[in-house]
């Protein structure tokens, strides 16, 4: 083989190679249009696992867009012991259009507490805290935490850390109702709920338009998270007039501090 004949095959390894790993990372998709990611990454503070995919729910019979993801604290952490970690999440329904879903009834007042685009902060627009909206009033207290209103107990659970003791924290999460919409974009994040502090963070969701194949948006991790978050978590407290202890927690995050 040639020099030339030589240079030209490795172009074509390095292609395909980066052609494989871009396409991986457009969500591994199957053949018949279902996709599922699964990620393990470190963290500042431990390690966060991610499984997301298209399944059927046995209960219902229904197509849902399934989501577990687990906080692992490291006990060498150097943000010290925390006696509950729990989930938070922000979250993103679209209709045909990217036109934000409007919620009904019970929970209508999702629509009233959405996040603003404010390009300058890095806020996008559309999210809220994913809680049952019709089990809160407002301005009285609502819990920010995932799991007070979707427990899942056989397949998720609040964590902690204690010196050398630890046990991981977990979000199970079933987002149905396709034929209503045809995205969903999620964000969930690990909170020390002793002195409010944010763990890690996971990015994540799904798409199923009326027209091609259904699939799983990117999966990202971060230390810390986004200001879209922070902001949504942000007017969740001022909607609930929420006291959680850390009133300038947010603010903090997204002036840099943490």
């Amino acid at each position: 083989m040639t020099n030339t004949q030589c240079r030209f095959l490795a172009l074509l390894l390095v292609t395909a190679a980066t052609v494989r790993t871009e396409a991986e990372a457009q969500n591994e998709a199957a053949i018949d249009g279902k996709a599922r990611v699964q990620i393990s990454a470190p963290v500042r503070d431990g390690a966060v696992f991610a499984s997301v995919g298209w399944t059927v729910d046995m209960a219902t019979g229904e197509d849902v867009l399934r989501g577990s993801i687990a906080y692992r604290p490291d006990s060498r952490s150097a943000g010290g012991s925390c006696r509950s970690i729990r989930f938070v999440q922000v979250a993103r329904v679209e209709r045909s259009g990217d036109v934000d879903y409007d919620w009904k009834d019970g929970e209508a007042n999702r629509n009233l507490m959405r996040t603003s685009a404010d390009p300058s902060r890095g806020v996008k627009e559309g999210y809220f805290v994913d809680h049952d909206a019709f089990k809160c009033s407002r301005g009285g207290q609502c819990s920010p935490y995932f799991r007070d209103y979707w427990p899942s107990p056989d397949e998720s659970q609040d964590g902690f850390l204690d010196g050398r003791s630890f046990a991981k924290a977990s979000l199970v999460d079933y987002p149905f109702g396709w034929e209503n919409f045809e995205s969903i974009t999620l964000e969930s994040c690990a909170r020390c709920a002793d002195d409010g502090r944010f763990l890690a963070c996971v990015e994540w969701g799904g798409r199923w338009p009326g027209r091609g194949d259904r699939i799983v948006l990117p999966v990202r991790v971060d230390d810390r998270p986004s200001p879209t978050f922070v902001d949504a978590l942000r007017r969740f407290n001022a909607f609930y007039s929420n006291s959680d202890g850390f009133p300038s927690s947010a603010e903090a995050l997204l002036s840099g501090g943490n």
